[in-house]
Order: C-alpha cells, then structure tokens, then sequence
C-alpha cells in the first residue's frame, strides 16, 4: 500500500478509537455535574494526563518547532511562559474551583461581582475561543488535507462535526480519557518514532538546525525582538502566556474543578509541570 493509503487508514483508525472511548465513558455520565466536571470524580493522574495532553498537542507537537524555525533559541520564553502560567495556577487557582463549587469561572464571577460580570465573563470567553477553536480546525484540516488529499474544506467540516458529536457522548469524560490516549500517542510518537525518523533517513536531528541562520543561536531571544505586547516578542509571550492563556483559561478551571480533591487536584498539576 501506499504512504497516503497508510495515512488514511491511521486517521480512520484514530477517529474510531475516540468514538469507542466515548461510547466506553458515556455510561458513568448520570447528571449535568457527570457531564461537565465528571461528578467531581476524576483521578489524579487522568487528570494530569488530559492538562498535559493540552499543552503537548497544541504546543509541543506545532508551536514550539515553528518558534524555534522562525526565532532560534527564543523558544524557550514560550516554554517559559506556559510554566509561568502554570505554576501561577498551581500557586493562586488550584483550590477555588473546587472550594468554590463552580463550574465555569464566569460563575465565580458571579458569585463575587454580580450578574453582570458574569455575562461579560462568558462573552469575552466566547470572542475568545473562537478563533482558538477556529485556528485548531483549520489546522488539522490543512494537514489532513496535505497528507491525504481530501478537499479541504469537506475536511473542516468533518473535523468539527466529529468534535460536536464525540464530546457530547461523555462530556468532559470524553475529553479527558481521549486526551490521556492522545498523551501515550503522542509521547511515544515524539521519544521514540521521531529519533528513529531523523536517524534512519536524515542522518539525525541536525537536519532541524541545519538552515536557521547564525542569530537564531544568539541567547536568551535569538531573532525574536525583546520589547512590545504584541507577537512575536519577549514579553509579548510572557504577557499572553502566562497571563492571558494559562492562568484564566476555561479548559483549565473546568479540570481543576472534576479532581476528587484538592490532593489529586495537587498531584495531576505536578504530574503536567513535570
């Protein structure tokens, strides 16, 4: 068979096996609390598998090569700035979802400001993960679309409505269990299948270094320009990372708020640190 045929079935494969998790995980969903923050019941480890899958399929595995090819060693403010961001969470957040009993961090909002800081809370999320959700389709489209062939735009479509139906047959349940596969997937993809490729038919990993310029060496930023809110720059990622993305984001309090306690809660957080 073909590589493109091989590609294909592997995709095919990857898309059944989430439907047959979330068909597996929908029978511990017995409420809208099961269903949003898995009846508060989530292991520690679970748990630290599905934040750590947050950070290595939308980071590791896509933003961090393209920053280290366009900025040199400047990549590492990124990885600097979701750590920041994180140990932020750990130090400041952790406990109040659970001790708070919300779900969303708009209804804290809520609870400490009023209505009406909960209305603005949902809609600047909202505006928010638009284009968050918008970027992550179009992305994996366009990849599925290069290695396949299928239109992109029927590619799209298909992603979006497999994420529609797949996350409402469990809820965060769904997400979590998929996102602890998708972390060994992508693990063992990373520490084991992508040596083997750069060894055996690029003479290895030098081919990643091979065509940056002398300046993407210069430490700490490289090419990366060291002033400016906006990106890319130093404190650019600084700002949006630690601040704007990792300490108030939606998809993190939510998790924070399904551990069985604040000591699993505690556990998972070092466990995605790590």
């Amino acid at each position: 068979m073909s590589d493109t045929t091989w590609t294909i079935l592997i995709i095919m494969l990857y898309f059944v096996s989430l439907i047959v998790i979330g068909n597996y995980v929908k029978k511990w969903v017995m409420s809208s609390t099961d269903f949003l923050i898995s009846g508060r019941e989530m292991h520690w480890m679970v748990l630290g598998a599905g934040v750590t899958a947050i950070y290595v399929a939308g980071s590791a595995v896509s933003a961090q090569p393209a920053l280290a090819f366009n900025f040199g060693v400047g990549v590492w403010i990124f990885v600097g700035g979701m750590a920041l961001g994180q140990l932020s969470n750990y130090f400041l957040l952790i406990k109040t979802p659970r001790r708070s009993g919300t779900f969303t961090m708009a209804e804290w909002f809520e609870m400490k400001f009023g209505v009406s800081a909960r209305i603005a809370t949902a809609i600047g999320f909202i505006m928010a993960y638009i284009p968050v959700c918008t970027a992550q389709l179009i992305g994996c489209a366009a990849i599925i679309s290069m290695f396949t062939g299928f239109d992109y735009g029927l590619m799209i479509v298909i992603l979006g409505v497999f994420t529609i139906v797949y996350i409402t047959l469990a809820g965060i349940w769904s997400s979590a269990v998929s996102d602890t596969f998708q972390m060994v997937v992508m693990i063992v993809s990373l520490l084991i299948l992508l040596p083997l490729i750069l060894l055996t038919k690029f003479g290895g990993p030098g081919i990643s270094t091979s065509n940056l310029p002398a300046e993407a060496f210069r430490f700490p930023i490289g090419t990366m320009k060291p002033f400016g809110l906006t990106l890319p720059s130093f404190m650019g990622y600084v700002f949006f990372l630690a601040i704007g993305v990792a300490i108030p984001a939606q998809h993190y309090w939510v998790r924070m708020a399904s551990a069985r306690n604040e000591s699993n809660l505690k556990k998972a957080w070092i466990f995605q640190f790590a």
